[in-house]
């Protein structure tokens, strides 16, 4: 039924044969904001283990949750990731978020810092606005970490920019110390 994809909030599904579930509930939140459907480009490319839904990930207003094998995630091995957004037309902007996911047990990292930036034309750029975290490294439990900027009244931009900064090898006392980090990214939001 497509009408469980319109609007916001989180959306329950769950498969049945013959009245009897066959595999658990699983719970998906949807985000409607300016930026989805709207084509991305990521200067390195994503690891082939970690796809998310694919081409659109980052901005189809599914939005990850704390299971970075949901298949709403996209990973990244050791690199940072800079990813622009086409918003396709010249928009008054508000906002911009990025969700990154952090679960040290499986190597999933935090970025260490986060920029934003917009433009009107892909050429000329804003200047850069950093987010950063105090979130610990080894911070136990899985958890999704937003990333926000709000932006001047007025601001008006075509393309937007996030990067996020790969926060490095893994520490030591960590079982994979010394290896890189893999950072896990959902969801440019642009209101």
């Amino acid at each position: 039924d497509s009408s469980l994809l319109r609007g916001e909030g989180v959306r329950r599904f769950q498969p049945f044969l013959d009245d009897v579930p066959i595999l658990a509930e699983r719970q998906v939140t949807i985000e409607r904001h300016r930026a989805v459907g709207a084509r991305t480009q990521a200067t390195t490319a994503r690891s082939d283990s970690y796809p998310g839904t694919g081409a659109f990930n980052l901005t189809d207003g599914l939005v990850g949750g704390t299971n970075h094998q949901d298949g709403l995630w996209q990973g990244w091995w050791g690199p940072d990731v800079d990813i622009v957004v086409d918003l396709d037309s010249v928009q008054t902007i508000a906002s911009m978020r990025m969700n990154f996911l952090q679960n040290v047990r499986s190597w999933i990292v935090l970025p260490k810092q986060v920029e934003f930036s917009w433009s009107l034309d892909s050429v000329t750029w804003s200047p850069i606005t950093v987010r950063t975290h105090d979130v610990p490294v080894m911070r136990d439990a899985a958890l999704v970490q937003p990333f926000v900027v709000s932006l001047p009244i007025g601001t008006r931009a075509r393309y937007v920019r996030v990067t996020g900064r790969n926060a490095g090898v893994l520490p030591a006392g960590h079982p994979g110390a010394g290896k890189p980090s893999w950072l896990f990214a959902d969801e440019i939001v642009v209101r």
